[in-house]
Formats: C-alpha cells, sequence, structure tokens
C-alpha cells in the first residue's frame, strides 16, 4: 500500500497544504512514513523539530492511501501520525 504523508513541523512551521504537490511526500508503507517522522527530530534539515507531543505543539502528519500518488486535494485524512507523551511515534485513526 503507498501512503501519501503531509509533514507539519510543529508551532515553528507553516502549515501544509493539501491540494499542493510540493507538500506531499510518497511512501511504500505505513511504517516508512512512520520512520520518516521520527527521524526528523534533531537533523539539520529540519531545524527546530522536536519529539514533543501534539499537545505540547509538536510535529504532526496527515496520512492519506489512495489510488493515486501522491494523493492530493482531499481535506479528510486516513491517519495522524506524531509523537507521545514519552517521544515515541503514535498512528491514530483520524
Amino acid at each position: 500500500m503507498r501512503v501519501t504523508m503531509f509533514w507539519h513541523g510543529g508551532s515553528s512551521y507553516a502549515a501544509f497544504d493539501v491540494h499542493e504537490r510540493r507538500d506531499a511526500e510518497v511512501f511504500e508503507s505505513i511504517q516508512d512514513a512512520a520512520r520518516s517522522f521520527a527521524s526528523r527530530p534533531g537533523q539539520r534539515y529540519y531545524p527546530c523539530v522536536s519529539d514533543a507531543s501534539l499537545d505540547d505543539d509538536g510535529p504532526s502528519a496527515w496520512l492519506y492511501f489512495g489510488s493515486t500518488h501522491p494523493v492530493l486535494g482531499q481535506d479528510y485524512h486516513d491517519r495522524i501520525v506524531s509523537f507521545g507523551p514519552r517521544g515515541g511515534v503514535r498512528v491514530d485513526r483520524a
């Protein structure tokens, strides 16, 4: 299953646009998307990203499943990825 991810880096980042191809990232699975999400805190390419939870304005990502990739223009996502209160990655149903 291929997955389209729209990532938001937290309170210091602008929000993504689900209608823009440049904001979409495509992965081969939910696990690949979650691994990419988990690797971003501390990377130089993603400054000011932490592993804070959503309650503390941490990063999040919306995942979309569909027959075309990237999935664009859909406002309601299938899953949301975030960090939990102890720093682990959570993938929850939307």
